[in-house]
């Protein structure tokens, strides 16, 4: 019997309907990885530690016990410095992070200072109380590393804005200038933003004597042999941001030392007498 018109036609729509849903049905199966793809990517991009993402939260203790949170300092531009005992850049910095917590803390900023020392509280302890660090100090461990993404450096040291977000990174030594040019910045809310990144800081050998020393400028000027790559054999006067080492000084001491060298600004530390 032949069929009518009509069911000729539903025939060729149901036909056409499965057409169309099998089509569907391959484009979603091409479609679907990429857009998890692009998903993913834009989750890991999200995480990644560069300026303007967020700063992943963490909770570690202090030598008194209390967990402590990022989070806690939402609010505050943040200056988040990992670092350690034995580390000899960090030891510079480290006189920076007082002055500028002293200058600053009362204006909506914190310096937060994460140690990685193995020895935990047994090294980190004396070390604080002996360079009188102001600045709350917390013990840091490998989830804390792996939250920002292995770290290789130290000192390893992020500015962190009010909302929580990364304003500035740095990996390595840089001058106190620089730092406060980021927080400064940070605290108007970027008003200021500080687009030219300092000059490399390298780091030299110092040997020579001690001619004067000046407490009051904290200052030494040391009559100090050639530096290779840097200067020729002359007296020149350093700024020594350590006290504790400033005050270890005596004039006609033969010392060696650290010197950081940052585009026209430079100082010593990690002194020691030369036998």
């Amino acid at each position: 019997m032949e069929s009518s018109p009509d069911s000729r036609g539903q025939a060729r729509r149901r036909a056409w309907s499965w057409i169309v849903l099998a089509a569907a049905a391959a484009l979603a199966w091409w479609i679907w990885p990429k857009a998890l793809h692009t998903a993913a990517t834009a989750i890991l991009e999200s995480k990644e530690i560069k300026a303007g993402n967020g700063a992943p939260d963490f909770t570690l203790k202090n030598a008194r016990g209390e967990a402590v949170s990022l989070e806690s300092y939402r609010g505050k531009v943040v200056l988040l410095n990992f670092w350690a005992t034995w580390c000899g850049p960090c030891k510079t910095e480290i006189p920076w992070f007082i002055d500028l917590q002293n200058r600053y803390g009362a204006r909506e900023f914190t310096v937060l200072g994460v140690s990685m020392d193995e020895d935990g509280w047994k090294a980190v302890t004396p070390y604080v109380a002996a360079h009188g660090m102001n600045y709350p100090v917390l013990l840091g461990d490998e989830k804390v590393n792996q939250l920002f993404g292995g770290i290789e450096a130290l000192p390893t040291t992020m500015i962190v804005d009010k909302d929580g977000k990364f304003a500035y990174i740095h990996y390595g030594l840089v001058s106190e200038a620089q730092y406060e040019r980021e927080i400064q910045d940070a605290m108007c809310g970027g008003c200021n933003k500080v687009t030219e990144p300092e000059a490399e800081t390298k780091q030299y050998e110092l040997h020579g004597v001690v001619r004067k020393v000046d407490a009051k400028e904290a200052t030494a000027t040391i009559d100090g042999e050639a530096v290779k790559g840097w200067m020729a054999a002359m007296t020149m006067e350093y700024p020594v941001r350590d006290k504790a080492e400033l005050g270890r000084l005596r004039e006609g001491e033969k010392v060696a030392a650290k010197v950081y060298v940052a585009g026209d600004r430079y100082w010593v530390a990690e002194i020691r007498e030369e036998k």
